[in-house]
């Protein structure tokens, strides 16, 4: 420690207040976070630049008071108000110009109660900005819990004090508590929700399956009648069936007749075997269609136009000795 200032030889009434401010900062900082073991070492520091104190200002020339009107030198010494301060800036004029280098011992404070931290740090939940209302709330709800904690524990500032922090511990359970608290609501409330969605569409997917019910069943209903009556107009009507034959017995017709008028028409082509004369390369042949080539009789297997295809056609009766051509 003394090494960084130059060496106890060199060390000066500033260089050991530089110091002092440092380690306290740091000793906060540590005694913050809970780590003690750090804070005491850093706490024996402080003690041994404060046993220098009494000897720097002893050896020191005199130091005088501060006197108003008076200009000063940049790292000038003065004593006021019960402390030794030095000139950093300007003349000494004002105030802010002086760095306090030895401060008087501040005046003895009350210990805080548990009611007078907790008012704290719920002030300090109130202006912080990194915490949105519903961490907050949270927040205070755990301080709330670990001030009760400890009302029924009997539990004393010293107590809480003590290492390992019970403050800590306490301060730790109660805010987990009201985390896992407001998690299980936050839960509970989206079940709620679910459940009242999923209730709200199985009444309307119940209520739509019966309307639909009702209407296919009415839907029915109507068609059975319709059905019932076209069929007792049906059997009170006379009913007949005209057939006739065209094309040379290659078209059949089927009429279907109602109190004589005509219902429907049907007509049906066959192969039967109609004789359509000697072959013709213009003209167009169905199944069953007979003509005579080469004084051979053929007959039509496919539908078919143009020249002769021996595919198309099957032999009925072949050309005999006595044949006459017809070509």
């Amino acid at each position: 420690m003394l090494k960084a200032v130059g060496g106890a030889d060199r060390v000066t009434l500033v260089d050991v207040s530089a110091l002092l401010r440092s380690l306290e900062e740091k000793s906060r900082h540590f005694k913050h976070r809970g780590q003690e073991e750090s804070a005491k070492l850093v706490a024996g520091d402080i003690r041994v630049l404060e046993a220098m104190v009494p000897r720097l200002v002893a050896g020191h020339p005199p130091i005088p008071r501060w006197e108003r009107g008076k200009a000063y030198q940049r790292g000038a010494l003065i004593v006021t108000e019960g402390s030794v301060w030095k000139l950093i800036n300007g003349d000494g004029s004002k105030r802010q110009d002086w760095e306090t280098i030895v401060s008087a011992p501040a005046p003895a404070k009350n210990a805080r109660t548990i009611e007078e931290e907790i008012a704290d740090e719920i002030r300090h939940l109130a202006i912080s900005s990194n915490l949105d209302a519903e961490e907050v709330a949270i927040e205070k709800r755990g301080l709330k819990r670990y001030q009760e904690a400890v009302k029924s524990s009997n539990l004393t500032v010293d107590h809480l004090e003590r290492p390992v922090k019970l403050r800590q511990q306490l301060r730790y359970a109660a805010g987990l508590v009201e985390k896992i608290g407001a998690t299980l609501r936050k839960r509970d409330e989206r079940i709620e929700k679910l459940e009242t969605d999923l209730k709200a569409r199985f009444d309307d997917i119940q209520n739509r399956l019966v309307e639909l019910a009702k209407a296919n069943a009415s839907a029915l209903d109507d068609r059975f009648a319709a059905i019932e009556a076209r069929a007792a107009k049906l059997e009170s009507e006379p009913f007949d069936i005209d057939e006739a034959i065209e094309d040379s017995g290659r078209v059949v017709v089927r009429r279907f007749m109602r109190s004589g008028e005509v219902v429907s028409e049907k007509r049906h082509v066959t192969a039967a075997m109609v004789y359509r004369g000697i072959h013709s390369e213009t003209a167009f042949y169905l199944p069953g269609d007979a003509v005579t080539r080469a004084g051979s009789l053929w007959v039509c297997r496919v539908e078919c136009t143009g020249r002769f295809n021996g595919d198309f056609w099957i032999l009925a009766v072949k050309k005999g000795r006595d044949g006459t051509s017809h070509e």
